[in-house]
């Protein structure tokens, strides 16, 4: 099978996602109106194949010699069995890096499904499953990849031979997110590293169970159990040390009247769990001034959950 051709151009939209809520630690997460859209554009040589970056992250981006969307791209060529042409790659992000919204996730995922056109592979033939299978792989845990992938609010798990099960929830309707981002940074592989190497046992059992119950009320749309659903005993306490001012924005965002206030994955972003859009901009704005209160200056992203995943596409359609 040939590679597209010169001057071949497709575009790739992957969501925001947020991970863990809670205790679904590596196994929950759900994509957010928030997308990252990458373009590739297939070139004559090597020499070609510039970066340009736009938006969030482009001074550390732009010009890049390597990102994660040309990891992804080459490992499914690899994966295919198909030569991966020079390309040129225009990043243009909403999502910020190094915020705990999924914003590697993204590009990792973009690129896979990238690597696909580029290979020469029909974009409307792509292979959910494949491209979900393989950006799991490359992202280590399926938290933020498959939501990224499927769209929506998503339980993924390996089972003991490798495979992978990843399974959409029903979003509850009146669910709102509002995602608070400190100005500040905080590296995942840091943050992971921090964690505790081993947790008591009733930590651990404490976690289970709630993990449990907050499945069960996102699919039931039980949103006055995810108070009692999130609570955290495995990863959340570390985090939270990083963040300022963790435990005073996360009352504010509850006293506003958000259901929960958890990290967003490795933080620094905390997430308001709302039964209403209105809910979630108060609790999205209380949360902003407990920052300030600190010193700290943050934006809030007040967002729905977004029901579908990574879209690929030729520039034309």
């Amino acid at each position: 099978m040939a590679s597209a051709p010169v001057g071949a151009t497709f575009v790739a939209i992957a969501p925001a996602t947020t991970s863990n809520l809670g205790p679904g630690f590596d196994a929950l997460g759900a994509a957010l109106a928030l997308t990252n859209r990458f373009v590739a554009t297939v070139v004559a040589t090597p020499a070609e194949a510039k970066v340009e970056a736009r938006g969030q992250g482009a001074a550390l981006l732009h010009g890049a010699s390597e990102t994660a969307v040309h990891s992804g791209a080459r490992a499914a060529a690899a994966e295919l069995g198909l030569p991966l042409p020079p390309f040129a790659l225009l990043l243009d992000n909403a999502v910020p890096l190094g915020s705990g919204l999924g914003s590697s996730s993204t590009a990792l995922c973009a690129g896979v499904a990238l690597g696909w056109a580029l290979c020469g592979r029909d974009p409307a033939a792509l292979d959910r499953d494949w491209l979900l299978r393989l950006a799991c792989r490359l992202e280590g845990h399926p938290d933020n990849a498959a939501p990224c992938v499927l769209g929506g609010v998503v339980v993924a798990a390996r089972g003991a031979d490798g495979s992978l099960h990843a399974l959409q929830l029903p979003t509850p309707a009146a669910l709102h997110c509002c995602a608070v981002t400190p100005r500040l940074s905080l590296s995942t592989a840091e943050m992971r590293a921090a964690l505790p190497k081993q947790v008591p046992f009733a930590a651990a059992v404490d976690n289970g169970v709630h993990a449990t119950l907050l499945g069960a009320a996102l699919a039931l749309g039980r949103l006055d159990l995810l108070a009692v659903a999130t609570r955290d005993r495995l990863h959340e306490h570390v985090r939270g040390a990083h963040i300022p001012a963790f435990a005073a924005v996360r009352a504010a965002g509850l006293d506003a009247g958000a259901k929960a206030v958890p990290i967003s994955g490795a933080g620094p972003t905390m997430i308001a769990l709302c039964d209403g859009a209105n809910i979630a901009v108060a609790a999205g704005e209380a949360m902003v001034r407990a920052f300030a209160a600190v010193g700290v200056e943050a934006d809030a992203r007040p967002l729905p959950i977004r029901g579908s995943g990574l879209e690929l596409r030729t520039e034309n359609e």
